[in-house]
This record gives C-alpha cells, structure tokens and sequence, in this order.
C-alpha cells in the first residue's frame, strides 16, 4: 500500500471491545463504524479507539443499515467484519442444555448471522469476514454454518470456511476460532481454486496446491523475523534472539527440503497479505502457471516423498 493512497475502510459490527477492529487498524483499515448492544463493550471500545467518529450502541436486529448511512455519511465499504454471539453455537453449553443433539435448546442468538449479512447486502463491501466458535460447524447439524454461506453466495460472494488456531498467528492462547469469509464476485484476482489447508506436507504450510506442488506460508511478522516489523522483546532478550533465530533458520531448511523434493515454495509476510493482497495474489498465480510449464515440459516431475 502506497503511503499516500486512501486508507481502505471497514465496518466492524458485533464489535465487543474492539478486537477485530484493532486487527484490521494494524492492516491498514479505517474503521468508519462500530456496533454493539451491549454499553459495558461499547464504553471499552470508545477508550480503546477514541479515534473512530462513529461507535454506536445498538441492537442490529432494530438497527437498519439505512440508518447508519444517514449518520456516518458513507455508503460504500471495502470490508465488512465481526463476530455475532457464540452461545448459540458453543459446544461447551451444557447448564440449559446444548446446541446440538437431544438436549438442543432454542437461542434466537443462533439467527443473528441474517442481521451481519443484511449490512454485507446494503454496502455490497468487496470482502466480508465473520468469526465464530468452532461449534457453528456441528450446532443444530451444521444448519447455520450452512445457511451463512449459502445465503451469502445467493447476495453475489465467493464464500469459504476456514479455522484458525490463534498460537498458529501469533497470539500465545490456544484458542480456535472459525471464520467465514466472503470476496465479491465481481472482483478478479481474489481467487484461487485448488489449495488445502492442514495438509500433511513437511514444514506445515498455510496453503497447498498438491497436484501442482506448491506450497504457501503466511509468515507471521513477529516469529518469523521479518526485517520490517519484527523486534526483539526486552524482557528475556535472550531467550528470544535464541527462539526467533531457530525459527528462521527452521523457515530455512524447510523452504531448502521441499525445493529439493520437487516443490515450488512462495513465502509471503503477513503485513503484505494485509495490505497487498492482489500482490500476493500474483506471486501465488506466478508460481502456479510457472509449475504449470514446468509440468508440461516435464522438468518438475520428480517425486515427493511428503
């Protein structure tokens, strides 16, 4: 992202104390509105962020998009984010029953995900991204993880599931989370068919193209050591110029095995799949259609012992 260039926006619905929006500040994003019902978040988030002009306290379900507009004075979005409640779809809810199976109870809470894609479907952002507890795939059957995106496809978005393990990017919690995320149909170069997550392939890339022998990692700044955003903690200085050091060199021998077998490996910074994504959606193309070539000239066709 140019220094100069306009700031993308988002707006974070179901916003809590703020931390999808911290996320999306840190990439880059203008956050042009907030909402949440409940004043305890609400009263957090404003002396977290006193920099967004517009937090309301709000009720989504009475609180139309329509009237957002009127006051925040913005009809277009890049991104739209935020995580509806979870307690309808926690599989650890057992005192007033569960959210699947004989004991499953009803939880209006469960139908809040129409109030988020009623916004997605007013401002039409290029991109959406919802967060939930794992439990939304196995609650009620996996209705509403179903419904989600399925009523998203039917509103013109590319939609797709995936689960994130916080420890993976960088956060010291073990905490899982699912996201479902949505790019508008109409915009190209978002997109790209074939990859797999959690794949048994060495070194544990984010994504890979099997058939084409690609193998993707999202770097995270921190542990990775990148030279324009990573720093040494001051406390146990020690300790981490040790730990960051075996991680790199790791990223190192990882990235020098698979060559060896036979495999085309990108690495990309999570900074710049924040704030280039079209960028590193062509690093990921280029490797692709050079393997292609490759393949049908038949110089990358050794074997892969992964």
């Amino acid at each position: 992202m140019r220094h100069d260039a306009p700031k993308p926006t988002c707006i974070d619905l179901f916003c809590g104390c703020g931390g999808f929006t911290l996320g999306m500040e840190r990439a880059g994003f203008s956050t042009l509105a907030a909402v949440d019902s409940n004043q305890e978040a609400i009263t957090v988030f404003r002396r977290n962020f006193p920099g967004v002009a517009h937090v309301f306290h709000k009720d989504l379900t009475s609180f139309p998009p329509t009237e957002m507009v009127k006051i925040i004075g913005a009809q277009e979005v890049d991104v739209i984010v935020g995580g509806p409640p979870c307690q309808g779809f926690s599989t650890v809810r057992q005192r007033d029953g569960s959210n699947s199976g004989p004991r499953m109870v009803q939880d209006k809470r469960r139908h809040l995900y129409r109030d988020f894609l009623r916004y997605v479907g007013f401002f039409k952002p290029k991109a959406f991204v919802m967060e939930n507890v794992l439990g939304i795939k196995s609650a009620a059957g996996g209705k509403f993880f179903t419904k989600v995106q399925k009523e998203a496809r039917a509103m013109g978005y590319r939609v797709h599931g995936q689960a994130e393990r916080a420890a993976k990017l960088g956060v010291p919690q073990k905490r899982q989370r699912q996201l479902i995320i949505g790019t508008r149909s109409d915009i190209t170069g978002y997109h790209i068919n074939g990859w797999r997550r959690h794949q048994p392939v060495f070194g544990k890339p984010d994504f890979v193209f099997r058939e084409a022998r690609v193998a993707v990692f999202v770097d995270g700044c921190f542990w990775h050591g990148c030279p324009a955003h990573s720093c040494t903690p001051a406390n146990n200085r020690q300790f981490w110029t040790e730990k960051l050091e075996s991680n790199k060199t790791r990223d190192r021998l990882v990235t020098r095995t698979l060559r060896r077998a036979g495999w085309r490996v990108v690495r990309i910074w999570e900074h710049d799949l924040a704030r280039r994504p079209e960028w590193c959606t062509r690093r990921i193309q280029g490797a692709l259609e050079l393997r292609g070539r490759e393949l049908k000239k038949g110089t990358g066709n050794r074997q892969v012992p992964f």
